[in-house]
């Protein structure tokens, strides 16, 4: 039984990681930046709870004293601030320079793992970072955590993409968008825009997490993820899931439930008909970074990906079900695996 601080733990990923760890036998407090409070998500009521900001530079680490694991998911990201509010300072006090502040006290206070929940865009495209801050923001955040591993400390990334699943409030929202899909509301049309990403349950992160801490190399990287799938196939899984017989048009249109803003984009945008990026390279679907690779990787998330299945992978991950994470055959490999059935995998009660 190891002692798990959750960062984070009241969001959907978090609280879901908190549960798991807590029903495997760990003993798990949770850090927010507020008391217990009945909007609080199930899964962590009555958890102990250190209430702290991570992002605050005054933070000393007698705080962090006596754990011997940290799960860090408070990472902001381009849902959690106005377009108006989204300046350089944000990003570097949320991501590229908060979090290894955040890691380095974790060290200093005799953590010996800290698992980072980051995004798969650096990754996948490193280039994506000298124009786009926000994945600039995340690759420092990544690679700043992971520089510190040394000394008895282990800074290990998770880099998923976009996360399905749902606590209490997730639940709110998803309530809507099968009112959606069943065609009981006139507003929005029923459509999606073009492009896709890859999907993860947060089922299969919560056990992703499960392997880091487990069995992390010190200071890699690891690429995880379910299934590729286009916007208009994950509402129409979402239809078929309500019971709802209504067909998903794809249409060049922004849609308020995948807004142009949280669709980073491959290609420099101008105006609608340019912002399109260009279709990936077949090269350009395998992540490597100097700390770690991941033999099957996906696209990030696009105006236009390949929609091309990759059913190889599909069918490993059939069989096996589950998240394999840690060396195999001497290397240090991460296999993320479809978990349970095609449902669970597409669109597990959550949001994207």
């Amino acid at each position: 039984m190891s002692r798990v601080l959750v960062v984070g733990a009241t969001g959907m990923i978090g609280s879901r990681i908190a549960a798991d760890l807590a029903a495997r036998g760990d003993e798990v407090t949770v850090m927010s930046r507020r008391g217990p409070s009945d909007r609080d998500p199930s899964a962590v009521a009555g958890m102990p709870r250190l209430i702290g900001d991570y992002t605050e530079t005054e933070s000393a680490p007698v705080a962090l004293e006596g754990f011997d694991a940290i799960v860090f998911s408070a990472g902001n990201d381009i849902r959690h601030v106005p377009a108006e509010q989204e300046d350089a300072d944000f990003w570097e006090r949320t991501q590229s320079g908060g979090v290894p502040r955040f890691a380095a006290l974790a060290k200093a206070a005799g953590v010996s793992r800290f698992v980072q929940i980051g995004s798969y865009y650096h990754q996948l495209h490193p280039e994506w970072a000298e124009r786009i801050p926000y994945v600039a923001a995340r690759r420092d955040a990544d690679d700043g955590a992971r520089a510190l591993s040394g000394d008895g400390f282990s800074a290990i990334t998770l880099n998923p993409p976009s996360i399905v699943g749902a606590d209490e409030r997730g639940l709110r929202r998803f309530a809507r968008m099968v009112a959606w899909v069943r065609g009981e509301v006139e507003d929005p049309a029923l459509f999606a825009p073009p492009g896709g990403t890859n999907y993860m349950s947060v089922r299969s992160l919560s056990q992703a997490v499960q392997g880091a801490l487990d069995s992390g190399a010190a200071g890699h990287a690891y690429l995880v993820g379910d299934r590729n799938l286009s916007y208009r196939d994950y509402f129409q899984l979402l239809a078929e899931a309500a019971g709802s017989r209504h067909v998903i048009e794809e249409r060049d249109e922004e849609h308020p439930f995948q807004p142009d803003r949280f669709i980073v984009q491959g290609g420099e945008p101008s105006s609608r008909s340019s912002r399109t990026p260009t279709r990936p390279r077949r090269s350009d679907t395998t992540a490597t970074t100097s700390s770690a690779r991941s033999r099957r990787s996906w696209p990030a998330s696009t105006r236009d990906h390949d929609r091309r299945p990759h059913p190889r992978s599909c069918r490993v991950r059939e069989r096996h079900g589950g998240v394999v994470l840690g060396p195999r055959r001497g290397d240090r490999d991460v296999r993320a695996h479809r978990h349970g059935s095609r449902r669970t995998a597409c669109g597990e009660d959550g949001r994207a």
